[in-house]
């Protein structure tokens, strides 16, 4: 099932939107623009398999975005332009890597990301470059590597890398780390 693009022309006013639990599949990046005061977007449990262009871009008042249990495998690097979250639940897909352009491409990075039960098997040099972040869920994700300075230019509080594939942590990841890694 798609969404039209006129579906929520007029609703200008609306702060929430729940589309879980539906079998939706996709939704084009037009579709939410009319939404001008939203705050959170409900889209878990849907059958999406990836995130369109500008989806959520200049969404200005949009803080909490739910996007768990589908199948993305892809997200758009523009989806979240201008956007400014407190949380961004990227949870129980098929994400590959860390899809961090998107991040870098809004307005600040989400405070709170779960990207946690993917199918993320490494950390490189470049994919948390710069994120602030009060929060990164990568737990339950066969990752197996860390880049040494995966999180050289980071400003993350908690990061949680409990049931992974981790086996040791580079030298230069341990010795910057202050306890904020589980295991």
């Amino acid at each position: 099932m798609q969404i039209p693009d006129t579906a929520f022309a007029g609703l200008a006013q609306l702060t929430t939107l729940a589309l879980s639990n539906n079998p939706i599949s996709n939704i084009e990046s037009n579709v939410l623009q009319p939404l001008v005061n939203i705050e959170t977007i409900q889209m878990n449990n849907l059958t999406l398999t990836n995130i369109s262009n500008r989806l959520l871009s200049n969404l200005k008042p949009l803080r909490t975005v739910d996007i768990s249990d589908n199948t993305i495998s892809s997200v758009a690097n523009d989806f979240l332009t201008g956007t400014t979250l407190n949380l961004l639940d990227l949870s129980n897909n098929v994400l590959t890597s860390i899809p961090s352009d998107a991040f870098k491409n809004s307005a600040t990075p989400p405070k709170v990301l779960n990207l946690a039960h993917n199918k993320i098997t490494q950390i490189s040099s470049s994919d948390l470059k710069g994120i602030t972040a009060n929060r990164l869920d990568l737990s339950g994700n066969p990752i197996t590597t860390i880049a040494g300075d995966a999180f050289d230019g980071t400003s993350i509080s908690y990061i949680d890398l409990s049931n992974t594939g981790l086996t040791s942590l580079p030298n230069s990841t341990k010795a910057g780390s202050r306890g904020v890694y589980q295991r």
